[in-house]
């Protein structure tokens, strides 16, 4: 349930509410596509990694507020950061990295902007639970698909891509950051259940699947598709403890198999989905992203340093590749570049923590519901081999995993201080396990 403040007034909870469903439209793109939504690509492209003053007023709007509301529970806020300690390291070596980055002052500008973001991420994340954390979400991306379906009818040029044959890319940028937060829709749908209507969800269902589709972001499709297939896979954790060994070696059998014969007949699959080898191009620009990498190995080039635009290490890039990429479409190369090996060994080690803390999740929480902590990991993991959103790089993608593993981190903790009601939750079986909520 919503953590509410003794004598909380309406005014401040509605104020709230109304920054988390701005913060979450704004993460999604809308601004950087109402303003930019005449440009082209290659303009867009141009303007990387300079500043943009009608999104830098935005920004600092934002910030503005998330800061009132921090300060007012500034000491349960810091007391959950100290929880989520792992991504204040990963935050403390992005900062670190302006001393050895190749454009410091562009280093530090986004580090600021990267900090805001983690501080508002800890900050929803000790405000709200998991399951109103999901709800809410799943307001905003249903509330965004219905004016989408709207735009599209009354003014589509606001939400067609007309440089990848008039994709849907929704109110983002590009299709590619639209097949991002509408796959992750689709997810969050099949097992978040609604307050009021559920019934509902049967109707956006199909509108985000629909939406998926023609958004053409075959990442996204692929990301979701692994979802939705491996999420009874996960009902193993509710096993008792003597049959799960026996469930995840099961498990990992049928993955290993399903990935080998996916290899053997990746040119047929590439074929079905409209793809080549090359992913679209992007193979070669991950060639060459692995010799940029090798003339900065250890420390990376700094964060938010290497794409900006039609100049510097990124022109290289585009100049070798033969087309111009506004990211390496590949989260984690784009890590690498950024911070180096210290970056990608604390993501690891991060990843590791949360997924540990998701599993745990599953035995505790009853229901298909348990499943999304672990369904919103993996969809990030998943979509990070063929696009660049991640959790470091003040993108939605980046909100919503500070979120989820602060909501995780405090709930271990509550867990640990009453061991006698966790070990009663975590009785179930299999049977209990498949009980829909």
């Amino acid at each position: 349930m919503l953590i509410t403040n003794n004598g909380g007034s309406f005014v401040s909870r509605l104020l709230e509410r109304g920054f988390v469903y701005v913060m979450f439209l704004y993460l999604t793109g809308v601004a950087t596509s109402l303003i930019y939504s005449d440009e082209s690509s290659e303009t867009y492209l141009s303007l990387q990694g300079t500043l943009h003053g009608p999104i830098i007023i935005i920004q600092i709007g934002l910030s503005l507020i998330a800061l009132l509301l921090i300060l007012t529970r500034w000491r349960r806020v810091a007391a959950a950061g100290l929880k989520a300690w792992p991504l204040l390291v990963l935050a403390g070596i992005q900062i670190l990295s302006i001393s050895w980055s190749i454009d410091p002052l562009v280093t530090a500008r986004k580090d600021v902007l990267e900090l805001v973001m983690l501080s508002i991420g800890i900050y929803l994340g000790e405000r709200y639970s998991i399951n109103d954390m999901a709800k809410l979400l799943a307001g905003v991306l249903c509330g965004t698909m219905v004016l989408v379906a709207i735009l599209r009818v009354a003014v589509p040029r606001l939400v067609l891509d007309p440089d990848q044959h008039n994709a849907l890319r929704g109110l983002s940028q590009n299709k590619n950051g639209f097949g991002f937060y509408i796959g992750l829709t689709v997810a969050l749908l099949l097992l978040v259940r609604f307050t009021r209507f559920d019934r509902v969800r049967y109707v956006f269902i199909p509108m985000a699947l629909g939406m998926l589709l023609l958004s053409h972001s075959m990442t996204s499709v692929a990301a979701a598709a692994v979802i939705i297939m491996t999420l009874p896979i996960w009902l193993v954790a509710r096993l008792p403890i003597r049959q799960r060994l026996t469930g995840y070696i099961c498990v990992a059998v049928t993955v290993v198999s399903v990935g080998f014969l996916a290899a053997l007949n990746l040119g047929r699959l590439l074929a079905f989905v409209g793809r080549d080898t090359t992913l679209t191009g992007r193979t070669e620009v991950w060639n060459q992203l692995i010799v940029a990498i090798q003339h900065h190995p250890y420390l990376g080039y700094g964060y938010g340093t290497f794409w900006t635009g039609l100049r510097g290490e990124s022109l290289d890039v585009f100049v070798a590749a033969g087309w111009m990429a506004p990211s390496a479409h590949n989260a984690y190369l784009d890590l690498w570049l950024a911070l180096g090996i210290p970056g990608v060994v604390m993501t690891i080690a991060i990843f590791w923590d949360v997924f540990r803390r998701a599993i745990e999740y599953i035995r505790i929480e009853p229901g298909w519901f348990g499943l999304w902590p672990v369904a919103c990991l993996l969809f990030i993991l998943v979509h990070g081999t063929g696009e660049s959103e991640f959790i470091y790089d003040s993108s939605f993608a980046c909100c919503l995993f500070t979120m989820l593993y602060t909501s995780l981190a405090l709930r271990t903790a509550r867990e640990r201080r009453s061991p006698a009601q966790s070990r009663l939750k975590n009785q179930g079986t299999l049977s209990t396990a498949l009980v829909t909520r």
